[in-house]
């Protein structure tokens, strides 16, 4: 079995990176939330790979708004996007989403974030799936507001997507 217990964060350019464990299936999934987190076997191969950073539209539409440029920016240090999730088919339904979901979500807590959001096609049918996780999933086309984190704007994508939301709890 091999060792997740540690974690590494690193910063690559202006971005800070992570290096994410988590056990699932019996084996480990680590990876950064910049580039795949997947569980090796021998291999460059990930099972699974989830991409995440802070978002460019909420810092764009805060410039687009009127707000100060390090105002704009510090705001959007509140927010992440998930742009990617998949999971290698051969590897499916043993909790490897659910898992890099969590730990994502884990990580992007303890850095003081308060939104984790993405987006998926409608056509899919994971409602489910990204609410057993703990997200709110909005019906397609459907926009949010961000007036939790002091954004006086609402974030949406097309009809034809789904968003999922997880706001940390206000205290």
């Amino acid at each position: 079995m091999p060792d997740c217990s540690a974690q590494a964060f690193a910063v690559h350019g202006e971005r800070a990176t992570a290096q994410l464990p988590v056990r699932a299936a019996g084996g480990c999934l680590t990876g950064t939330a910049l580039f795949p987190l997947g569980h090796a076997i021998g291999a460059l191969c990930p099972e699974g790979v989830l991409s995440a950073t802070a978002p460019e539209p909420s810092s764009d539409m805060a410039l687009k708004s009127g707000y100060h440029p390090e105002r704009a920016m510090a705001m959007s240090l509140f927010i992440a996007k998930v742009h990617g999730l998949t999971v290698a088919e051969h590897a499916r339904d043993q909790g490897f989403a659910a898992a890099l979901l969590k730990r994502t979500w884990q990580v992007y807590e303890q850095l003081g974030y308060v939104l984790l959001y993405g987006s998926y096609d409608a056509d899919r049918d994971l409602r489910a799936f990204y609410t057993r996780c703990g997200y709110t999933v909005h019906v397609p086309g459907e926009r949010f507001a961000l007036d939790r984190v002091a954004l006086p704007f609402r974030l949406g994508v097309g009809d034809d997507r789904c968003m999922f939301t997880r706001w940390r709890p206000r205290h």
